[in-house]
């Protein structure tokens, strides 16, 4: 007896969550297309993926065991794909990543039973202690030759004490250019499978927004000649990040908002990565504080394997959309990432800048969006819709976790 072959599956979005959900799904034996205006090799303010630095440092709260599970499946399948790549084509590598923290005021430092080096680890936003590799309190920052660390304050704090606390671990760093055509090129080994199709002028939505992009892909996928009949489509994954905040509408045009990040890629690669939190008293717009951990700053040298770049950040300006880089926050960045890893400065004591770059993350202000729904659409009928966006700054560490519940939301279509 023959086996019905299984659903074809629609993924509209090519962003580092979509490409992962496709090759999930690909690997659970379905066919898949992603279709999407921006694909990997191209670099626009729309997209967001391509700007990202990337690493693996967990943004999920104490208590937010459902993105915990997401980062965990992604560190560890990160950890393994960087054991077996023997040449860099992933783009991953494990480097130690040491968290800095100027005051005892942040989440992540929340429960510490004192105020001490060696009871930083305890702090609460560590819940991933048990599952990295390596993971510490930096008892002594002086004797880890964290003492250049220190800075001028005005609060009363003696320049000698540096940070107030440190942890270290084991981490992936991703170069993000790399990965992401790994993805892409991942997706297409599967024998026909699984292809990633490139729409120029985007896909219509206008005046009909969710229903008629769905109608409009399968109406798309089917004059292609990739399926001979819209009944071979199972569902549509809504992968499109933050234009899902125009295409969905409604109750979503309050709930997402753009972030946006800058960052410097210089000329060699860090010891270590290293990211720092807290606040600059020199600086007066240093930024609201955001996210779980009450940032508000945030400095980070994210080594890139491969590449012989590191890139140097950053900034959260939530609800700017600008997409230029900007002079002054390119000098705050080259500034404070002197502190974090000098031995990457030139002999004039300056960074070999490489580019600048810009790039807006889809914040949606309750979490992420993964889940499933069923619409009915213009032209008659009705669609299996799984929604995949609104990952903030934690696209990458999300993607392997986000991806494997979207399989079992189709699954619970029979799909």
């Amino acid at each position: 007896m023959s086996v019905a072959p299984q659903k074809h599956i629609i993924i509209v979005g090519a962003g580092v969550i979509g490409l992962q959900t496709a090759i999930t799904l690909l690997e659970a034996g379905s066919r898949v297309t992603v279709i999407a205006k921006h694909i990997p090799g191209d670099t626009s303010i729309e997209y967001c993926s391509p700007w990202a630095g990337a690493q693996w440092r967990s943004h999920a709260a104490p208590s937010d065991t459902r993105q915990q599970g997401w980062d965990i499946a992604t560190y560890k399948h990160w950890v393994d794909l960087a054991k077996n790549d023997t040449d860099g084509t992933t783009g991953i590598c494990i480097r130690e990543n040491v968290l800095l923290y100027d005051d005892w005021s942040y989440g992540d430092l929340k429960g510490c039973p004192s105020g001490k080096y060696e009871d930083a680890g305890k702090g609460e936003g560590f819940w991933f202690r048990d599952e990295v590799k390596g993971f510490r309190a930096v008892t002594s920052p002086k004797k880890e030759g964290l003492q250049r660390l220190a800075f001028e304050r005005t609060d009363g704090v003696q320049q000698d004490e540096i940070i107030a606390a440190a942890v270290t671990y084991e981490t992936p760093f991703v170069n993000v250019p790399v990965y992401l055509a790994y993805l892409k090129a991942r997706i297409l080994e599967y024998d026909g499978r699984g292809r990633v199709v490139k729409i120029e002028d985007g896909l219509p939505f206008e005046n009909g927004g969710l229903p008629k992009l769905v109608d409009s892909t399968l109406q798309i996928i089917e004059m292609g000649g990739l399926i001979n009949d819209r009944s071979e489509v199972g569902a549509v994954v809504n992968a499109t990040g933050l234009a899902a905040r125009d295409i969905v509408g409604g109750r979503e045009k309050e709930q997402m908002v753009s972030e946006r990040g800058q960052v410097i890629v210089v000329k060699g690669v860090a010891e270590k990565g290293y990211t720092r939190i807290g606040t600059l008293s020199s600086d007066s717009d240093a930024g609201v504080k955001a996210g779980n951990t009450g940032e508000a700053y945030i400095s980070y040298a994210i080594p890139r394997p491969g590449s012989g770049t590191t890139v140097l950040g950053g900034c959260k300006e939530r609800g700017r959309w600008e997409s230029e880089p900007e002079e002054e926050t390119s000098r705050k960045i080259l500034e404070r990432c002197k502190l974090l890893c000098p031995e990457l400065a030139t002999n004039n004591g300056e960074f070999d800048v490489v580019t600048t770059q810009v790039g807006l993350r889809p914040i949606r202000f309750d979490g992420a969006r993964v889940e499933d729904e069923v619409l009915k659409l213009p032209s008659g009928g009705e669609a299996v819709v799984v929604h995949a966006y609104g990952n903030g700054g934690a696209g990458f560490q999300n993607s392997v976790g986000v991806a494997r519940e979207v399989l079992d939301l189709l699954r619970k279509h029979q799909l």
